[in-house]
């Protein structure tokens, strides 16, 4: 970026600062200097009354901080300070002059005229030396008010309108600077040209040149022989020749670009010439060469490129792989910049084995909500000779205060899509596609709800379709005694194209209640009854049409709160105790449409019913004994330890079941446990049991073990187990080998059938301006499916571009802990 000084009014009002230095063994007058009526100077020891002076000319004093300057014409000068030594004590030659009577203040040297300067730290860039950029007063004179202050050790005026300035040359106007063994400056031009050591800095760009030239009327400024360094995106390079064209377009001529340190050019861009438009934060480029440690590796006749945070159309970064299921995978996505709010990306992605794919991705926000439009379609899959893709369509929007929107529609051509295509577990293993359809209302006390529910099935049995589904629930305010009535209602049309029977279903569940709780204890008791009516089609011979279902409800909830100040920290002991009583009402008549068991765990110790759903009102007499333990810490509120412990008792058996299920006829419930612990080096342990009182045996559990001592560092154990069902371990990590170099992985394992369900291992290369992963993956979409084995390789070249597969995605969903910014610590060496 060259040196640009606005033009403005006070561009020709400059005050000049002329120091100099004399020998030690005499002091030396002081000169002061005006302009003339006539456009001279006349100069002089400052010795004598005013009177002579004040005639011809007005001295004003300095324009202090925050004051407006005086109206002056184009070639007026103003003089605020002068001074009889320089910071290197090179003495002044005199001007020829006519003695001037008075003195005038000096207040400011050299020193002044220099930036303050700071580290800019850069995200991304943590591994490199922050670049200094200049520091802002937000008390400062703008640049259209700032006066043009100047020193010198030394100036010389010619007869005409130039004034030439030698030795350790200052110029400042506002946050700009400029520094320079010589100036030369041409009144009626209005021209600055600087030679030697020339420096240019404001904030955001530090220019060092051999030339400068400066035209104050037009904003033009042109350097030669620049180094140029942008503190803001840590970036630097060369140019010949640069020309800035006022705020709004900067060109270069044979100039280069890098991110790297300056004592390091890992890669560096070089072109034959290049424009950045400052005003649409883009560049381009031609015939750029990229250089990895000066060796030119690829060439590209046309380049455009961001030159700050905005937004811009153009080629991203193509990613490729390769795995024995899909051959060589390469994608070269296109990104179209079609407004502030609204962008898309066009990648076409060649597959080896299988043929190309257009993909689209179209994504718009504003005030009220956001959308996100995806499409990829394959016109002919080599291995099926047949059409494939997929739709996926998601929209959320606030129609006012209360009322909101959501679309969520996905479609695929086939049931194996996303396995043969897709690139994860997580992806792959999905066994129904969502359409869904809703508009709710959210107020203090009502909640509306309206909605479609529709399922494209991959795997496994369709879940029925909610066409419609209308809900409102609704609370009063607390009244006295904490006593409140609600209700939850729900009238929904269940179709299906295969199960039978279909049909509507109302379900109206009011309540009476009391909140009644203080700082050391809640009680909650409550009344309710659930009806539940249905009008069915398709219906089993014999069955009826409109079975129904009436239960009354009571419960009682309550606790204590104990507690025990332990210095830093807060340490509670809860009891709660929890009586459930429902009627046994016959419901095997009812149909099940979207009725299931959760899993049982510690928050199922306190639900008003044991099945999801309205098909099943589970009948109860029973009560839960519960403990729970924390540590709270009492200057930030984090809970570093939770140990919770439950059981249910039962007083009756439980005969209300799902189809296939038999009575329960236990007089206790699994005993649950949940444990979470964080200490302050970074090692935290989450746990969950569920143990078989019949069986003296373990039903299901959990147990997870995170270390991230800090953010490069992490360690992960997993194990998960459900009683001949699945026993799995779970091992992942991130851990640094040196100060660039990282180990990655990851093992997911199977005890249960002594199978490997994914391997990922890899390895971090992260420099200053650049970075480089290496992955290899294996794993399988289950057990009895063939292993996909894949290499994926990306590199990074920091403020530019990534190419290779993006395996940050991969690693954010494999390794707990892990993001983007992981590997970014500061080399402190």
């Amino acid at each position: 970026m060259p040196l640009h000084l606005k033009k403005s009014s006070l561009a020709a009002t400059a005050a000049l600062y002329l120091l100099a230095t004399i020998s030690a063994q005499a002091a030396a007058p002081k000169w002061v200097c005006v302009s003339s009526h006539s456009g001279g100077w006349e100069c002089g020891e400052g010795a004598a009354p005013v009177e002579a002076l004040a005639k011809k000319a007005t001295v004003t004093p300095p324009l202090q901080r925050g004051a407006k300057p005086s109206s002056r014409s184009r070639n007026d000068f103003r003089l605020i300070k002068t001074a009889t030594t320089f910071d290197s004590g090179i003495p002044i030659a005199p001007f020829k002059s006519t003695p001037i009577p008075s003195p005038i203040d000096v207040t400011a040297t050299a020193k002044s005229l220099l930036p303050i300067t700071a580290p800019y730290p850069v995200e991304n860039f943590s591994n490199c030396e922050p670049m200094q950029d200049v520091v802002v007063d937000p008390n400062a004179p703008t640049r259209r008010d700032a006066p043009l202050e100047i020193v010198a050790e030394a100036s010389t005026r010619d007869s005409g309108s130039v004034t030439q300035f030698e030795g350790n040359v200052r110029i400042r106007r506002s946050d700009q600077y400029l520094e320079a063994q010589q100036a030369r400056y041409e009144q009626q031009q209005e021209l600055f040209e600087a030679v030697g050591d020339v420096r240019f800095r404001e904030p955001g760009i530090d220019v060092s040149s051999e030339t400068a030239r400066i035209e104050l009327n037009t904003n033009r400024s042109v350097l030669t022989g620049s180094e140029y360094r942008l503190p803001q995106s840590h970036a630097r390079g060369s140019s010949t020749r640069l020309i800035r064209e006022g705020s709004a377009k900067t060109l270069l001529e044979d100039f280069s670009y890098t991110t790297c340190n300056a004592d390091r050019n890992s890669w560096k861009l070089r072109a034959a010439e290049a424009e950045l438009d400052h005003l649409e934060g883009k560049g381009t480029a031609k015939h750029v060469r990229l250089h990895v440690k000066d060796i030119p590796v690829l060439y590209v006749p046309y380049l455009s490129f961001p030159i700050d945070d905005r937004r811009k159309s153009g080629l991203l970064a193509p990613s490729f792989s390769s795995s024995n299921v899909n051959g060589f995978d390469l994608s070269i996505p296109y990104y179209w910049n079609i407004a502030p709010n609204q962008d898309m990306t066009i990648t076409p992605r060649y597959l080896e084995k299988r043929g190309t794919i257009l993909g689209l991705e179209h994504r718009h926000i504003d005030r009220q909500g956001s959308s996100d439009l995806q499409f990829e379609y394959l016109h002919r899959d080599k291995l099926y000779n047949d059409q494939r893709g997929l739709i996926q369509f998601r929209q959320q929007r606030s129609l006012s205060d209360n009322w909101a929107m959501e679309i969520d529609f996905n479609h695929l051509s086939d049931d194996t899509y996303l396995k043969e295509v897709g690139s994860g577990l997580s992806v792959s293993s999905q066994t129904h596609m969502l359409r869904r359809a809703e508009v709710s209302y959210t107020g203090d006390y009502v909640q509306l709800l309206a909605r479609a529910d529709a399922y494209q099935p991959l795997s496994g049995n369709e879940p029925y379709q909610r066409l419609p589904q209308l809900r409102l629930d609704a609370i009063t305010p607390k009244g006295p005694a904490g006593l409140y009535a609600g209700i939850d209602s729900e009238l929904v049309r269940f179709a299906h194209e295969e199960q039978t029977p279909t049909g509507t279903r109302l379900d109206l569940w009011p309540r009476v209640g009391m909140d009644l709780e203080g700082a050391s204890y809640f009680l909650r008791p409550a009344l309710s009854n659930r009806f539940t009516g249905y009008r069915l089609d398709d219906v089993t011979p014999g069955d009826s049409e409109s079975p129904t279902r009436n239960t009354p409800l009571f419960s009682l909830d309550g606790g204590l709160i104990f507690e025990r100040d332990a210095g830093e920290s807060t340490h509670t002991l809860e009891p709660r105790i929890y009586y459930l009583k429902v009627n046994d009402e016959q419901q095997d008549e009812l149909p099940v449409f979207d009725t299931n068991r959760p899993e049982f765990g510690f928050d199922q110790l306190f639900s008003e019913n044991r099945f999801n759903g309205a098909d099943r009102m589970g009948d109860a007499n029973q009560l839960t004994l519960a403990l729970t333990t924390r540590s709270i810490d009492n200057q930030n509120g984090h809970e570093p330890f939770t140990l919770s412990l439950g059981q249910i008792f039962y007083f009756e058996d439980r005969e209300v079941t799902l189809p296939g299920e038999t009575i329960e006829q236990n007089n206790q419930s699994d005993f649950v446990a949940a444990l979470d612990w964080r200490s302050r080096s970074g090692l935290s342990l989450n746990s969950a049991l569920r143990w078989n009182n019949q069986q003296d045996e373990i039903d299901r559990g959990t147990v997870q073990l995170h270390y991230q001592p800090q953010q490069d560092k992490i360690i992960n154990l997993s194990y998960r187990y459900l009683r001949d069902e699945l026993e799995q371990t779970d091992v992942s990590l991130l851990w640094p080998l040196g100060r660039r170099w990282h180990l990655l992985g990851r093992w997911n394992y199977s005890l249960l059938h002594e199978h490997t369900l994914e391997t990922v291992a890899g390895i971090e290369y992260d420099s200053c301006c650049w970075a480089m992963r290496l992955a290899v993956r294996r794993f399988t979409q289950d057990i009895t499916s063939e292993y996909n084995d894949s290499i994926m390789l990306q590199v990074e070249l920091k403020g530019l571009s990534s190419v290779g597969d993006n395996i940050e995605s991969l690693l954010e969903d494999g390794i707990l802990g892990y993001s983007r910014d992981n590997s970014r610590y500061i080399d402190e060496r």
